[in-house]
């Protein structure tokens, strides 16, 4: 259900100088993942929890869905508004019973992180597989076969305070499923 409010939402982003209220679903941004497509602003809390957390200029979080047209279907509607149909808990009711009934999209999972230095260098991480339940499953598993390691990582924290070797981490899931994708 949050997805579906988010569609048609505003929210406030805190760069270090200034507050923009963007708009969800719009700031389209093509890049390379899962084939060339174009991702579009979303209201993740990661960007908040990161910008505020890590000391960093500017964390955005964007989204595309396995169907280009599906995307760029929820795009134009929400360029015209028509959007603020997803906020309506009966129309998400039907959708979400329709999704279900319906074999829409895939199992497949992208996520690609970029971040660029003061010198303007720019650096891209990805990683893709199947089954977004699963991967959620092998990073919780490492992430405590870590701390059971570590001891020294106690009280309660954000992963990204807890992992400090990022390739390696990745790398290591692996172990779980050798299909996983990669890129550093």
């Amino acid at each position: 259900m949050d997805s579906f409010d988010n569609i048609h939402s505003t929210y406030k982003l805190y760069d270090k100088e200034n507050t923009k209220t963007i708009k969800s679903f719009t700031l389209g941004e093509k890049t390379q993942l899962v084939g060339r497509r174009k991702f579009y602003s979303f209201n993740f809390s990661d960007q908040h929890i990161l910008s505020k957390s890590k000391n960093i200029n500017q964390v955005r979080t964007r989204i595309a869905f396995d169907s280009k047209l599906v995307t760029q279907c929820i795009a134009l509607l929400r360029i015209t508004g028509l959007s603020k149909i997803f906020s309506n808990k009966k129309v998400q009711n039907i959708l979400i019973y329709l999704f279900s009934r319906l074999n829409i999209g895939s199992n497949i999972f992208a996520v690609k992180a970029i971040s660029q230095n003061t010198q303007k260098q720019k650096y891209e991480c990805s990683l893709q597989g199947k089954d977004e339940g699963k991967i959620t499953a092998y990073v919780a598993v490492e992430l405590v076969r870590y701390l059971m390691r570590n001891n020294d990582a106690k009280g309660v924290r954000h992963i990204h305070h807890i992992i400090d070797e990022i390739p390696s981490f990745l790398y290591g899931l692996k172990h779980y499923d050798n299909s996983l994708e990669i890129k550093l």
